[in-house]
């Protein structure tokens, strides 16, 4: 995997202060970083979106408008912030172009918690552009009440923090349902299973670092009996899998592999192979399809490029979101041995990764809650 290399963007930016310091403008330039992306189709491949924190702000005269209580109406005057409170937004009546023309007035919205739940109400579904966002206080507030609890009972097992999530305004059964998969900063459960399906350099890998390993000839003892490739699924969280094993699953663990058939002289030689490798390659998504549906964790390809160690922390760090038949799911942002601002990051990780992933962002939230192991449940949404 190629890298950006260092010397080229520091000549590029060297570039770009010496040309600014030569016409001298009368507003501060931006600094843009233009993507061009390839092997990648908008039409058939997943669309994505995803949000950063930079360390330094790029745009310190970013228009910012807050939608505010009394409270926060008072200290937004203070820092010489724009402010809408609920009679401002009463006076929009749903308009819709009035609405259009606020969001393209400001880049970026924030909300009191008292005025956010009346957007709809005031607004109308339109506001898409506002971007409301989760609130800071809330969330660390719950994660520190988190913490405090768990300190008051000392359990002998490290609890995990769950980030547990209701849906609204979503049909499971007509809406298209989302999936996807995001790798937080920090690793959310260290004690997490996972089998390394490895060939021998794996194998012997998995043993320096003290990973459980199956190499072929313990996948073949399986003899593709559904109970025990189900018994090993429940086994493990996840499992990681070498390139050249990972070709054999099909034979080693699936459904038998159907004879290609014979075809007669009159059928060219061409026309025979392309069929056969379209046979082969139907049936070996096939057979990684089953397997999936008996683990629910489809095994995540490693090469010998990268370390396993490396692999196996990606693995523990990644969460998935999938939305299946009810609107409520949880995945595990975090646990009490973590410190409070790992968790922070975490969650808000989560969150905005999983409002990307929803048909109408924030609208589709209905609640958001944060819940270590044996502890209670803080609201932070």
């Amino acid at each position: 995997m190629s890298k950006l290399q260092s010397d080229a963007l520091r000549e590029a930016i060297t570039g770009i202060m010496a040309d600014s310091k030569e016409k001298n403008r009368k507003f501060v330039e931006t600094i843009e970083l233009q993507i061009g992306l390839k092997n990648y189709d908008p039409q058939k491949d997943k669309r994505f979106s995803g949000s950063v924190k930079l360390p330094h702000i790029p745009r310190p005269k970013m228009k910012i408008c807050m939608l505010g209580d009394a409270q926060h109406v008072e200290e937004a005057e203070k820092i010489g912030l724009d402010w809408m409170d609920v009679e401002a937004l009463k006076k929009l009546n749903k308009n819709k172009k009035l609405v259009k023309k606020l969001a393209k007035k400001y880049h970026a919205f924030l909300a009191s918690e008292a005025v956010i739940k009346q957007i709809p109400r005031l607004l109308g579904p339109g506001l898409n552009k506002a971007g409301i966002k989760l609130q800071s206080d809330a969330l660390r507030e719950a994660i520190t009440g988190i913490m405090a609890d768990s300190k008051e009972k000392n359990r002998k097992f490290v609890e995990t923090i769950e980030l547990q999530i209701g849906l609204k305004n979503y049909d499971p059964q007509k809406d298209k349902r989302f999936s996807g998969s995001v790798k937080l900063p920090h690793i959310p459960r260290p004690k997490m299973k996972i089998c390394m399906l490895g060939d021998a350099q794996h194998v012997e890998e998995a043993e320096k670092i003290g990973l459980d390993w199956m190499d072929v000839e313990a996948l073949k003892k399986l003899n593709k009996n559904k109970k025990l490739v189900k018994k090993l699924a429940k086994k493990y969280h996840a499992f990681l899998a070498s390139e050249a094993v990972i070709k054999q699953i099909p034979r080693l663990l699936g459904p038998g592999l159907n004879k290609a058939g014979m075809y007669s002289n009159s059928v060219s030689c061409f026309r025979v192979l392309v069929r056969y490798l379209v046979f082969r390659f139907c049936l070996i998504i096939f057979t990684l399809s089953v397997l999936c549906n008996y683990t629910g964790k489809f095994p995540t390809l490693v090469t010998h490029q990268e370390t396993l160690e490396s692999k196996v922390n990606e693995s523990k760090a990644m969460v998935k979101f999938q939305l299946k038949k009810v609107l409520c799911m949880g995945v595990a942002v975090g646990n009490v041995s973590m410190e409070e601002k790992q968790i922070f990051q975490n969650v808000q990780l989560s969150v905005n990764f999983l409002v990307s992933l929803l048909k109408k962002n924030w609208q589709n939230v209905r609640c958001l809650y944060l819940k270590s192991t044996m502890g209670k449940s803080y609201r932070v949404f």
